[in-house]
């Protein structure tokens, strides 16, 4: 595996949305909370970030991942900001910013903001009965952006909970980390501890990526990347879908969100005939460096169920490579393709590749 998931949170219905599209698993939100916007003070890089809001009511604000399978040990990095923040004497002055869950929801690690040190906590459990297990040092001044990495093994005896702030040791931690070894879940934002307690503030998140130590790639600290959105920008070398709302392929799948509504219906490409194909070119990678990875996001619908299949492919040197193929619910949904690598050689994907890369879709007729 390697990469689990990231998220930049470039797609949104409109700065007030109540989640990325989903693709996160969910979202708790309350009146007035803004969950995305591309306001230049809501995110760190890239297009948009993740904005949560409280007023001091009871309740929480938070998105749901549920994890494409259960963890025991797992590197987690976000991005955080913290503008202003109070809580109730339930939360022992420390904040929930990100929690993990088992499967039957059992809040298995905490970590927070404490309000008093301005120093990030973490509690094996929650944060008002559980026992607190990692003191952070690193002051986190207001309206600043720091990056948070987490290295985490889920054991009762001999687990082990690491962080680091802008790439600097602040907790090291050995021994009883959780009470139980797996992770199902996670959540992000002001995650839910008791919802008839009150907290208050804005905190702001991006760049979150979520990577498990398995295999070769990316199994280790992320170490302050940054999480990108490379959208259709271009003609690919296949154009045999059919276009709804745009003259061409790429105008018609580069963002499924117009005027504050999800546009499915407005925008898209489609077919029934198997074998044909389209694809798109992409905008190039924006920086530099050693990707750890690519994860594609494809929004889709069958009109029947149980009918054609689509396969999603990469094409770059010429060559096509398929990365996963499914069959779409009647209702549009979320597919999440992770790459770890670069299909052509095995080895991690350079910037070079990626920004050579076209994506494209086909239908195969189920027999």
């Amino acid at each position: 595996m390697a990469l689990v998931f990231c998220d930049g949170f470039h797609i949104a219905f409109d700065s007030t949305s109540p989640m990325p599209a989903g693709i996160w698993t969910s979202a708790t939100r309350l009146s007035g909370t803004t969950y995305l916007g591309t306001d230049p003070d809501v995110k760190r890089t890239g297009r948009a970030g993740l904005r949560a809001t409280r007023s001091g009511a009871a309740g929480s604000s938070y998105l749901s991942l549920s994890l494409p399978q259960p963890l025991t040990e797992l590197f987690i990095g976000v991005a955080f900001r913290i503008s202003s923040a109070s809580a109730d004497a339930y939360y022992n002055t420390t904040v929930p910013i990100l929690a993990l869950y088992n499967n039957s929801g059992t809040t298995l690690l905490t970590i927070g903001f404490n309000l008093t040190s301005s120093a990030i906590n973490v509690y094996r459990g929650r944060i008002n009965d559980g026992t607190l297990i990692g003191t952070g040092t690193a002051t986190l001044n207001r309206d600043t952006w720091y990056y948070l990495e987490f290295k985490i093994a889920l054991n009762s005896t001999s687990g082990v909970l690491e962080s680091k702030v802008n790439g600097n040791e602040d907790i090291t931690f050995a021994g009883n980390t959780s009470a139980g070894t797996q992770a199902f879940s996670c959540n992000l934002g002001l995650t839910p501890q008791s919802f008839d307690r009150s907290a208050s503030g804005t905190y702001y998140f991006d760049d979150f990526v979520l990577l498990d130590t398995s295999g070769s790639l990316a199994n280790t600290w992320p170490g302050q990347p940054t999480v990108h959105w490379i959208a259709p920008d271009g003609p690919g070398e296949y154009d045999q879908w059919e276009k709804t709302g745009a003259d061409t392929a790429w105008e018609a799948i580069d963002d499924w969100v117009a005027d504050g509504e999800v546009d499915d219906a407005t925008t898209r490409i489609s077919s029934a005939d198997e074998g044909e194909k389209t694809s798109v070119a992409l905008s190039n990678l924006p920086v530099s460096g050693t990707p750890l990875g690519l994860q594609v996001v494809t929004r889709a619908a069958n009109e029947l169920p149980g009918a054609d299949i689509v396969q999603a492919f990469l094409r770059f040197n010429d060559e096509d490579y398929a990365i996963d193929d499914w069959i779409a619910g009647t209702s549009y949904n979320v597919r999440l393709t992770l790459v770890h690598a670069s299909p052509a050689t095995a080895e991690p994907w350079t910037k070079a590749e990626i920004d050579a890369l076209e994506l494209g879709y086909e239908v195969v007729i189920e027999e």
